[in-house]
């Protein structure tokens, strides 16, 4: 007796699923039958879409197989993929937000800034890096002020309550110039150059009242 790949149980699928990556499981399988969106469905691969490791070109053909209505939470790397975050419409139910490698924090706050009503949980992840020059490599930092990021974010009403810019030693915050600002933050991650700058950030209103956890 000859058995097909689609008469494997339910669980077994579920079981070769939890080996795959968001982005391969979607490759494979979207579209295959009813029975496999279903489950693709019920494991979230539609709604918690993880495309960090995604290049370009293939970041284009999965994006027209992605229910952009259904989407949840995103995470996304500008190191693999520079120009995804340029690509995205709107996500009406986007809740959660990581972006990896970010190199530009003008494209950045235009995201954020289009999701104001709905995104509760920003991380956004840099770094120094190289840049080839000809045969030789010269040290670069992500474009915008890191500080005028941030005030631009804080400044403005929205959904936010929790903000991670990472633990990364060469991507610190120096100057936190904010007396009040209009998001209730609960949770905040950030570098900090001197203890001056952890003093200014809690005695920031509303901070001190609704501030839970600081990293």
């Amino acid at each position: 007796m000859v058995t097909v790949f689609n008469d494997l149980p339910d669980l077994s699928l579920i079981e070769i699923f939890s080996y795959l990556s968001c982005e391969d499981a979607l490759w494979c399988f979207n579209n295959f039958n009813i029975r496999l969106t279903k489950l693709l469905i019920e494991r979230g691969f539609y709604c918690h879409v993880n495309l960090s490791s995604t290049r370009y070109h293939r970041f284009k053909t999965l994006l027209s197989l992605l229910r952009f209505n259904e989407i949840q939470s995103l995470i996304i790397d500008c190191y693999s993929s520079p120009l995804q975050l340029k690509s995205w419409p709107y996500l009406p139910h986007l809740r959660i937000l990581k972006v990896k490698g970010v190199r530009d924090f003008v494209d950045v706050y235009n995201f954020v800034r289009q999701h104001a009503t709905t995104l509760i949980y920003l991380t956004v992840e840099s770094s120094r890096y190289f840049e080839t020059c000809g045969i030789g490599k010269k040290l670069c930092y992500p474009s915008w002020n890191l500080c005028e990021f941030i005030n631009k974010i804080l400044n403005h009403p929205c959904a936010l309550r929790s903000l991670d810019l990472g633990m990364e030693s060469s991507f610190f915050l120096h100057h936190w110039p904010f007396k009040t600002i209009q998001i209730p933050l609960l949770y905040l991650a950030i570098t900090l150059d001197t203890a001056d700058v952890l003093l200014n950030i809690m005695s920031t209103e509303p901070l001190p009242h609704t501030l839970e956890q600081l990293h």
